[in-house]
C-alpha cells in the first residue's frame, strides 16, 4: 500500500489556506452558519452585511462551493456600491478559491487576476505575493507548469524581499505538493524539509501543531520513498510533540497515523497498541470520525492476522457507525438547508423590498423630473407671456400714437382743405371782381373797331 501525502498538504487545502491568511476576517471565524444567517438578517449597514456574507461564503467553501460562490457574489454586489477596494480584492481572491475547489479553473483564474490588479493598485505587496502564489497554483491546472512557476517565483521573490515567512512557507508547501503530484518524491521531500525548517523559527501560536503536521508529511514522503526507518522517526516525532502538548484531537490523529504505519509495515502488535490508544482518545473526544478510522484499522489488522471473527465484528461496528454518521450529517444538512432556505427567503424578500424601494425612488425621481420640467415650462410660459404682453402693450402704445398722429394729419388735412377752399373762394371773388370791372370797362370804352376808325380819321 503506497502512502499518499497527508491531507494537511493536499494542494487544494493549501490554496484555501493562502486565501484565509490573506483574509484574516474569515480565517479567525468559527461562527455557526445559523448564527451567521442571523447576523445577515440583522445587518443594518453595508459593511456588516458584506462581512456576514463573506463568513457564510467561507463556511460553505469546502462542502458546498456553489453556496460559497453565491454569498461571495452577494458581497460583491454590495461592494460595487460600497467601493472598498481592499475588501473587494480579498473577496475576489476568496471567490477564486471557491471556483478552484469546483475545478472551474478559468473562472478561478479570472477572479484571481482581478485580485492581482486590485492588490497592485493598493500597493499591498504582502497580499500580492499570496495572490501570485495562488495564480501559480491555478495556472498549474489550466496551463503549463512553466507558466505557473513564473507566478510562483514572482510571489516567492516578493515574500523573500518582505521576509514574509508565512508566504515563503506556503510557496514551498505548494512546491512540495506539486512535486508529490508529479511523482518527484525527492524534490517534494526537499521542499517539505525547507518548510519544516521555516516552521521551526516561526512565532505562530499553533507552531507546535504546524511542526507536528510537517513531521507527519515528511514521514509520508519517506514511506513512499520506502525509507521506513526515517518515516518511523518522523511519525514518532509528531506523536511525541502532540503528546507533550496534550492536544487530544491532534494526538488521536497521530496515534491513528502510527497504527496505519505499523499496519503497512506488518508490525501488527505495535499497530494494535496504537489503534487502542486512538480508540481511547476517540471515545474521550466523542469523535465518530476517529472511531470510524479505528474500526476500519481494527478490521484490516485482524483480517491480516487471519482473525476473521474479530474482523467481521469490527466491520459490523464500522457499518453501524457510518450509518449513524450519515444520519447525523443528513440531519445537520437538513437543518442547514432549512436555515439556508429561510435566509434565501429573507434575502429574496429583502431583494424585492430593495427593488420596490428602487422603483419608488425611480418614480419619485421621475416625478421630480416631471415637476422640474413643468416648473421650467411654466417659467418659460410666464417669461414668454411677459414678453408677449410687453410687446402687445408696446404695440398698443405705438398704435395709439399712430392713431393720434393720423388724427393730427387728418385735422391738418382738413385745415389745409379749408384754407384751400377759402383761397379758392377768395380767388373766385377776385376773378368775379375782375370780370365785373372788365365789363364796366368794356361798357365805358368805345369798341375797338370804332376806336380804330376814329384814330384813322384823325390821322388823315
Amino acid at each position: 500500500m503506497k502512502y499518499i501525502f497527508n491531507v494537511y498538504l493536499t494542494k487544494k487545502l493549501l490554496l484555501i489556506l493562502i486565501i484565509k491568511l490573506c483574509f484574516s476576517l474569515c480565517a479567525n471565524s468559527q461562527n455557526n452558519i445559523i448564527d451567521i444567517f442571523k447576523q445577515i438578517n440583522k445587518a443594518n449597514t453595508d459593511s456588516t452585511k458584506v462581512t456576514s456574507y463573506i463568513l457564510a461564503a467561507e463556511h460553505y467553501v469546502y462542502n458546498i462551493p456553489d453556496s460559497s460562490i453565491k454569498y461571495y457574489q452577494y458581497a460583491l454586489n454590495i461592494l460595487k456600491k460600497y467601493k472598498n477596494k481592499s475588501l473587494l480584492a480579498k473577496t475576489h481572491l476568496g471567490m477564486a478559491g471557491s471556483f478552484y475547489l469546483k475545478e472551474q479553473y478559468n473562472e478561478a483564474l479570472n477572479m484571481s487576476l482581478l485580485a492581482e490588479k486590485e492588490f497592485s493598485e493598493l500597493a499591498d505587496s504582502t497580499k500580492l505575493a499570496k495572490t501570485y502564489i495562488f495564480l501559480g497554483s491555478v495556472l498549474y491546472d489550466v496551463s503549463s507548469e512553466k507558466k505557473s512557476m513564473t507566478y510562483y517565483n514572482k510571489g516567492l521573490n516578493i515574500a523573500i524581499a518582505l521576509k514574509d515567512t508565512d508566504c515563503i512557507t506556503n510557496a514551498y508547501n505548494d512546491f512540495a505538493a506539486i512535486h508529490n503530484n508529479n511523482g518527484h518524491l525527492d524534490s517534494a521531500l526537499y521542499y517539505m524539509l525547507k518548510v519544516y525548517e521555516l516552521d521551526k523559527i516561526r512565532t505562530s501560536v499553533d507552531k507546535e501543531e504546524l511542526l507536528a503536521g510537517d513531521e507527519a508529511n515528511i514521514a509520508s514522503l519517506y514511506i513512499n520513498l520506502r525509507n521506513n526507518k526515517a518515516a518511523e522517526k518522523y511519525v514518532l516525532k509528531a506523536y511525541e510533540r502532540r503528546l507533550k502538548n496534550n492536544q487530544k484531537l491532534p494526538l488521536m490523529k497521530s496515534t491513528t497515523t502510527l497504527a496505519s504505519f505499523y499496519y503497512n509495515t506488518d508490525q501488527l502488535d505495535k499497530a494494535l497498541f496504537r489503534v487502542g490508544q486512538s480508540y481511547k482518545l476517540s471515545k474521550e473526544l466523542g469523535s465518530k470520525d476517529g472511531l470510524s478510522r479505528v474500526f476500519d484499522l481494527y478490521r484490516n489488522i485482524y483480517e491480516r492476522a487471519k482473525n476473521y471473527k474479530l474482523a467481521m465484528m469490527y466491520a459490523d461496528s464500522l457499518i453501524t457507525l457510518r450509518n449513524e454518521i450519515y444520519n447525523e450529517e443528513k440531519t445537520q444538512s437538513s437543518n442547514e438547508s432549512e436555515a439556508k432556505y429561510q435566509n434565501d427567503k429573507k434575502e429574496l424578500e429583502n431583494n424585492q423590498l430593495q427593488l420596490k424601494n428602487e422603483l419608488s425612488e425611480k418614480v419619485i425621481r421621475q416625478q421630480k423630473i416631471v415637476t422640474y420640467l413643468i416648473s421650467i415650462g411654466l417659467l418659460l410660459v410666464i417669461t414668454l407671456s411677459f414678453f408677449i404682453f410687453s410687446g402687445l402693450k408696446k404695440q398698443r402704445n405705438a398704435n395709439k400714437i399712430i392713431s393720434l398722429q393720423k388724427q393730427e394729419v387728418e385735422q391738418q388735412k382738413r385745415e389745409v382743405e379749408l384754407q384751400k377752399q377759402k383761397v379758392e373762394e377768395h380767388q373766385k371773388e377776385i376773378l368775379d371782381s375782375i370780370r365785373y370791372a372788365s365789363r364796366i370797362q368794356k361798357a365805358l370804352l368805345p369798341n375797338e373797331k370804332n376806336l380804330e376808325k376814329v384814330i384813322n380819321r384823325h390821322k388823315s
